[in-house]
């Protein structure tokens, strides 16, 4: 079996970024990563091909991510589609490939 994980740290400061770097030596060797920020579904279905386990590191970043790029003062109803696409399009591409999907949440 493969496993990916799929990290969804963007470095928005000096701590974030020495967050991810720790987290980068942190993980296992024999794990494929892919560091995406959003349109997580579409890289893992660029990138899944024999992935039975995807693991997401975390759902809160992913949403936090998205809701970051709808801009200073998004408006309300379109920054819950913009969630609700990405997650939607994540839980569908890992139906999909009929790979097991975790979502960590910090």
């Amino acid at each position: 079996m493969t496993c990916s994980l799929w990290l969804l740290q963007e470095a928005w400061d000096e701590d974030m970024a020495q967050r991810i770097a720790r987290h980068q030596q942190e993980r296992p060797a024999a794990w494929r990563t892919l560091e995406t920020p959003r349109q997580v579904g579409r890289a893992i279905a660029l990138h899944l091909h024999d992935t039975a386990v995807v693991l997401v590191d975390c759902l809160t970043l992913l949403v936090s991510n998205t809701l970051l790029h709808c801009g200073a003062s998004p408006d309300p109803a379109a920054a819950e589609a913009a969630v609700q696409e990405e997650v939607t399009a994540l839980v569908q591409t890992c139906q999909t490939s009929a790979a097991t999907l975790y979502c960590r949440e910090q």
